[in-house]
């Protein structure tokens, strides 16, 4: 097993002011990767200090790794005392490794970081960022071994192994080139009727093939789209599975206009601002700091964003989508397709095994077939007679069993008249409650004109319903 040792640069680790994330991060990362940390120390932005470090390290270990001081700040010099020890320079290294960081910052270009070789050890600067310096080095891994090989007198030629996976800690910034599972690793239910069972004992009762989508769903970790009438409780079954599987319920509310920023992430400028105002007051500017500004404390996650990095610990709700533009739609597809995002100044965040995602749509447009291809499909009708009783006597249980069936005999004969908007299962449960809380034993005129509110939202369909109510109450 090759050693490694890992060197953490920096005035305030040093001071013990801050903590060594940095170091830490990377030591688990080679450990990883199949490397044994042979030292790991912690140095101020003196030269000499390094430098003594540097030739002191090199001693027991085969690969030596610095992380900090690579800035352009009066106290970053540690590509000096490295180059005061090393006898011979590496530079693809420290350039692939810039490279790498030009893909997510314009800052990557500021460092000064080198890699060179003393005697048989390979030293390799690292920026002084967590990220930064996990990044880098996670852009030379897959050929390190092969170096260290070469540096010890095997010099035969061999194709370098793939990269290794993020470390500990960096599950969110799962690299690219790896694949999900799909299959959300939850315990899932042996069966459809078992499902039907688990949701109907948090009050939500799903039909056979309402179960059957929602099955299919978890167990191919597949996008459910729910399509149908507004109160049928399409958003009841996202929050019906994040409680039956004691999921956090991640919700994004679409609307015209929606983009990208207020779904996935943005800045919190106003923090930024004032970090940047106190680094130039106490005179910081270092490379750390200055990544710093960039970095997750200052990064507001918004549902799509969460939701990825919650992964399996949640339900993504992403109700109304065709309330959307366009536009978003397509950027929701490009998500949906990989469970993945790209942020210029963090760089790639991947779901390693994706949320549970629902989607619904009342249908007041078409949604694109592409975007219906990536999902499984349901459409939810209102229940019929006897199902919807059932719903309320589920959902309302203070409500006795004849003001119930009342209710629920008057909203099927209100769905047959042309009304601009039908009333559904949710304004069935809602009059019901209303009619229970105002102590009303049975429907007539008396009692559902004056709460014809909770179930009918139009005012025309209002007119036709006081026209129609002694036909709606079953009373002719």
């Amino acid at each position: 097993m090759q050693r490694v040792a890992v060197l953490t640069v920096s005035d305030g680790v040093a001071a013990g002011a801050r903590e060594d994330a940095s170091g830490t991060s990377i030591a688990d990362l080679l450990s990883s990767a199949g490397y044994e940390l042979a030292d790991r120390r912690v140095v101020p932005d003196d030269r000499v200090d390094i430098e003594n470090a540097l030739r002191a390290m090199a001693e027991s270990a085969d690969l030596l790794v610095t992380t900090g001081g690579t800035g352009f700040g009066p106290r970053d010099v540690t590509p000096e005392a490295t180059h005061a020890v090393i006898e011979r320079e590496a530079p693809g290294l420290a350039e692939a490794m810039r490279a790498a960081g030009l893909a997510s910052t314009p800052m990557a270009a500021l460092s000064r970081a080198v890699a060179g070789v003393l005697g048989e050890t390979l030293i390799i600067n690292l920026p002084g960022s967590p990220r930064g310096a996990t990044q880098s080095l996670q852009a030379i891994l897959a050929v390190l071994p092969h170096a260290l090989e070469l540096l010890s007198g095997h010099t035969e030629h061999r194709a370098a192994p793939p990269a290794t996976t993020a470390a500990p800690g960096l599950e969110e910034a799962t690299p690219v080139d790896e694949q999900p599972t799909g299959r959300i690793p939850l315990p899932l239910p042996e069966s459809i009727e078992v499902l039907q069972q688990a949701l109907a004992e948090h009050a939500y009762l799903a039909d056979r093939g309402l179960a059957t989508s929602i099955f299919l769903a978890l167990s191919l970790g597949q996008p459910l789209l729910l399509e149908g009438e507004a109160g049928v409780g399409k958003t009841e079954v996202a929050k019906a599975l994040a409680d039956t599987f004691n999921l956090e319920l991640i919700r994004l509310q679409c609307y015209e206009g929606i983009d990208a920023s207020q779904a996935l992430y943005e800045w919190d400028y106003a923090r930024q601002l004032l970090y940047v105002r106190a680094l130039s007051a106490d005179g910081i500017h270092s490379e750390e700091a200055t990544d710093e500004v960039f970095g997750p404390r200052f990064l507001l996650e918004r549902p799509l964003l969460k939701g990825l990095r919650a992964g399996r610990n949640a339900v993504l709700l992403i109700d109304e989508i065709d309330r959307a533009d366009d536009e978003f739609e397509a950027f929701l597809l490009e998500v949906l397709s990989d469970f993945q995002v790209t942020i210029p100044e963090v760089g790639t965040i991947r779901a390693e095994h994706p949320p549970i995602v629902v989607l619904t749509s009342n249908r007041t447009r078409e949604l694109h077939d592409a975007l219906k291809r990536r999902c499984l499909y349901h459409w939810i009708d209102f229940p019929d007679l006897e199902r919807e009783l059932e719903i309320v006597r589920v959902r309302a249980p203070e409500v006795s069993i004849d003001l119930a069936t009342k209710v629920a005999e008057a909203v099927e004969r209100l769905r047959t008249l042309d009304l601009l908007k039908n009333p559904g299962v949710a304004e069935t449960i809602g009059w019901a409650k209303a009619l229970a809380f105002l102590g009303v034993s049975t429907l007539d005129r008396t009692t559902a004109d004056p709460t014809l509110g909770t179930v009918i939202k139009d005012h025309d369909d209002l007119l036709k319903v006081r026209d129609e109510l002694d036909a709606i109450l079953g009373n002719t």
